[in-house]
């Protein structure tokens, strides 16, 4: 009895050593000899019943192209994968490689009744497009779309519906159902965004703006949400918005637009102390300096001015050089540190009008005032400053005479 076990165990061994080795030829041989790999496969799967070698031969014969490939498929459709969703989408991969679109979409349909992954659902709705069966394509994706309502399938179905039906509510219903329910995606959105802007309905535009921007991020949002809020005067109505997405820069320049100075201060100098972050202080420094106004102490100036200085060299903004460089003007205390730090400003926004404009004080201060009545005329005449304005007109009009007198003088 015991020698019996001992040949049979021997037996399996050689077997599963004899595998091994038929194994690794097949693994060689795929790479060079595929034909021969696909072979050696499929003798593996005869002697071992074991579908791995089956599959291994009809994904070498599919993905080398090779023309070995019926003989394994007529093996394959007689073993028990041949409804395998995997083996399945092999298949109609083969079939569609050869343009048998029929063939495809036969077995596609029957990969949907075994596998209901919803990709498997868009893919039979695609295929029944191409034989024009919209109303088939259209059940297909919505049976996608239930599964996982997702934005792929939701953008297939709108598509039937403007593009074969002509049904532009029913899409518009449709897309408005799925965002006030699940949000949308940027496709979806964009879709949306379009049917929103020809009905002319901004309040649920907004609405999706700012689902989109608390979704992504995307500042390009938020920039549409501020300017259709500032144009109404309502920037109130963005400040949860802000507070939600932690948007603490912007929350500070709503407060700066709304008058809302002291609350603008407070966050900013809360920020200072929370970050350490220079850039903070300097912001909220120029706050200081706004609320202190119009009857700031020398005290309370010279504190300013010394908080403006510990930024240097840490605050690289514009708006920093410009406020900095303004008071170092305007109170004489260094023009020409001023107008160099407001030149770093102009270099980071050119085209700023407030920078533009300090600069011409600058000059002005300097006497220069020619140059300042050039620099002012590269401004829109509602930007300028009337009262400087006019007081650079006035000091052109006395320094030209001034020449003029001269001239005549030198040539008496």
């Amino acid at each position: 009895m015991l020698r019996c076990i001992a040949i049979i165990i021997i037996l399996n061994i050689t077997l599963i050593a004899k595998n091994d080795v038929d194994v690794m030829m097949a693994l060689l041989n795929e790479a060079k000899f595929p034909n021969k790999s696909v072979d050696d496969y499929i003798e593996l799967y005869k002697e071992t019943n074991s579908t791995i070698f089956l599959r291994k031969a009809l994904k070498l014969a599919y993905f080398k192209n090779l023309k070995d490939i019926n003989k394994v498929l007529n093996i394959v459709n007689k073993s028990k994968i041949a409804n395998d969703s995997e083996v399945l989408k092999i298949k109609i991969n083969y079939f569609l490689r050869y343009k048998k679109y029929k063939d495809a979409l036969r077995l596609t349909k029957e990969l949907v009744r075994f596998d209901k992954d919803p990709d498997n659902f868009i893919f039979l709705g695609n295929l029944e497009l191409k034989f024009n069966n919209i109303k088939d394509a259209l059940n297909s994706y919505e049976s996608a779309y239930n599964i996982n309502h997702s934005d792929e399938a939701l953008l297939k179905i709108v598509d039937i519906y403007i593009n074969r039906f002509k049904n532009l509510n029913s899409a518009t219903r449709i897309l408005k159902s799925h965002q006030e329910i699940y949000g949308c995606g940027v496709l979806a959105c964009n879709l949306l965004i379009d049917i929103y802007e020809g009905e002319k309905d901004y309040i649920a535009l907004m609405k999706l703006y700012e689902d989109i921007y608390k979704k992504t991020g995307d500042r390009i949002y938020l920039n549409k949400i501020l300017s259709f809020y500032e144009k109404r005067g309502e920037l109130e109505k963005v400040i949860d918005l802000l507070k939600s997405t932690q948007n603490y820069d912007k929350l500070i320049e709503v407060y700066e637009k709304m008058g809302e100075f002291e609350k603008a201060y407070d966050l900013a100098n809360l920020m200072y102390k929370d970050t350490n972050d220079y850039n903070y202080l300097a912001i909220s420094t120029n706050l200081e300096y706004e609320l202190a106004m119009p009857n700031i102490s020398k005290n309370k100036l010279d504190e300013i001015l010394l908080k403006f200085k510990s930024c240097l060299g840490k605050v690289k903004s514009a708006s920093f050089y410009n406020d900095y460089g303004f008071l170092l003007i305007n109170y004489n205390i260094d023009i020409k540190k001023g107008m160099d730090l407001i030149d770093k400003a102009l270099l980071l926004s050119p085209k700023n009008p407030e920078f533009i404009q300090n600069l011409a004080l600058g000059y002005y201060k300097n006497g220069d005032c020619i140059m300042a009545r050039d620099l002012l005329k590269n401004i829109r005449y509602k930007d300028v400053d009337l009262d400087l304005y006019t007081k650079i007109k006035k000091c052109v009009k006395i320094q030209l005479r001034n020449a003029r007198n001269k001239k005549i003088r030198s040539v008496i």
